[in-house]
């Protein structure tokens, strides 16, 4: 039993360093144009960020914006109000190169507990970010959704990833989220699919 303890210790740290050593954070730029600033830290992220903006350790990505995040749309306050209690995250993270090409095609949108699109509690109120705290294993203060907006229609398509900090080494992970739990509001199945 102390065998199996450790070697699934030993994969897990593994698995958590090898893919989780960048650093990313949203925000607004001085013109109110939303951006994500991506901080690369190793030779593969290094290939990545150069691919994304010509810059190998740090990226600025402007993100789009979606027709229907400005109100107090359903979907939207069900994410803000229910999304750690509707979705879990996957068990591993996934590759740095899924998310750089997500980045890179630019149709995307952040939320965290402090987004101005939350229209539906007070702004990083506790109760917001406890749900967005609940899709993270560490207790990481402001875990970050990447919504997928349409191109063409730029209304939401899903909730794309969840990025998640390691505690232990302040680094960015990176999970999708998995199908809901057994009870969906039917506004809400649209988002994942």
């Amino acid at each position: 039993m102390k065998l199996n303890k450790t070697i699934f210790f030993t994969l897990a740290l593994c698995c958590t360093f090898e893919v989780g050593s960048f650093e990313i954070a949203p925000f607004w730029s001085d013109d109110f144009v939303p951006h994500v600033k991506l901080t690369c830290q190793n030779d593969e992220e290094f290939a990545y960020c150069n691919q994304l903006c010509g810059d190998e350790s740090e990226c600025l990505i402007e993100e789009g914006f979606c027709r229907d995040c400005a109100g107090a749309n359903l979907a939207l306050r069900e994410i803000f109000l229910e999304v750690g209690d509707l979705f879990v995250r996957s068990i591993y993270p996934v590759s740095f190169g899924a998310f750089a090409k997500f980045l890179k095609q630019g149709d995307f949108v952040t939320l965290t507990s402090k987004s101005i699109y939350n229209f539906v509690d007070y702004y990083d109120s506790e109760a917001v970010q406890a749900q967005f705290q609940q899709l993270c294993n560490e207790k990481d203060e402001y875990p970050v959704l990447f919504l997928k907006v349409d191109h063409y229609s730029r209304l939401i398509e899903k909730i794309e990833y969840v990025v998640c900090r390691n505690l232990y080494d302040d680094r960015a992970l990176v999970f999708n989220l998995e199908k809901p739990r057994p009870f969906v509001p039917l506004s809400v199945k649209y988002i994942i699919k």
